[in-house]
């Protein structure tokens, strides 16, 4: 099996699933947009459902070596937490139909295989650890204090970018440049 393959059949789904319902995307479909066999995509994947999968894992590890790289630059850690909300939003939101269709269709939720719900697990934890690791630079050079710890910290940010994007009809949007500010003030003056 070839990777770019895989890759050239979930670029596909993700082009097809911004024009139509999830009910109406056929693994035809993609077949015909990916410019391969339909066989050829149950090679890499069982069904519909396996692909959505596939492809959120697949954007998790996307995700998790981008908050890496993050850590790894050499900037104070006010720029590196104004680069990792900047880049985890614009992650968010390239991806956001997908996490949208996959929440409504509740494929994370229906996946009845402990591998699939560990490897979701695992995922998620790494993306946590990635960001707490950041927050961590921050406690640990005085930037930042909190009684939370660096992973809490992690799961408020995520679910801060999530919730920005899932917001009710008619209630304003958050600028990023709020949130951010908002964060900061909360850990730099410590939280009880």
């Amino acid at each position: 099996m070839k990777p770019e393959k895989r890759s050239l059949i979930m670029k596909a789904m993700e082009d097809i699933i911004k024009n139509k319902r999830y009910s109406e995307v056929t693994m035809e479909s993609i077949a015909i947009a990916a410019g391969v066999g339909k066989g050829t995509i149950y090679r890499y994947f069982k069904d519909k459902e396996d692909l959505f999968f596939e492809f959120f894992l697949n954007g998790s590890e996307e995700l998790a070596q981008e908050v890496n790289s993050i850590n790894e630059k050499q900037m104070t850690f006010r720029d590196k937490f104004r680069y990792l909300i900047s880049r985890l939003e614009m992650l968010f939101s390239e991806r956001h139909i997908v996490m949208q269709v996959m929440n409504q269709q509740q494929i994370l939720m229906n996946r009845k295989d402990e591998d699939s719900k560990n490897r979701f697990r695992q995922h998620r934890i790494r993306i946590i650890n990635e960001i707490g690791n950041i927050i961590q630079s921050g406690f640990s050079d005085g930037s930042i204090e909190s009684d939370l710890s660096s992973e809490q910290v992690a799961c408020i940010i995520v679910d801060l970018i999530i919730g920005r994007m899932h917001r009710p009809e008619g209630v304003q949007p958050l600028e990023l440049s709020q949130m951010i500010n908002f964060v900061l003030k909360g850990l730099q003056n410590g939280t009880s």
